[in-house]
């Protein structure tokens, strides 16, 4: 892998290694995101999914900005933002019930 990556995803593909030499490829600026299956609030255990905080360590280790880190019903969620300026600007992504509301929709 070569970089340096303004924005770079991961989803379902569980690799430590790989993890933590990802955020070394971000430009400035940049954003990661990386969605793995978590044995937290699994049904069921299994080798392919992460340990709990397995992600939210990565998200330390790193040194950059974590934006989002999420771990509950069987998925685990970190998006990180390397300091420094760059194309992408972090900006609150509004939950879902959130865009309703400003519509005039229903609450979930």
């Amino acid at each position: 892998m070569t970089g340096p990556y303004d924005l770079i995803v991961c989803q379902r593909f569980r690799d430590p290694a790989v993890h933590r030499s990802l955020p070394a490829l971000l430009a400035p600026g940049g954003v990661m995101v990386v969605t793995v299956l978590s044995a937290v609030g699994a049904p069921s255990p299994s080798r392919f999914r992460a340990g709990a905080g397995e992600l939210s360590r990565l998200a330390r280790a790193s040194g950059h900005e974590a934006l989002r880190d999420v771990e509950g019903d069987g998925e685990a969620t970190v998006v990180l933002r390397r300091p420094g300026p760059g194309p992408v600007s972090p900006r609150r992504v509004p939950r879902e019930h959130d865009a309703n509301e400003r519509h005039g929709g229903e609450s979930s």
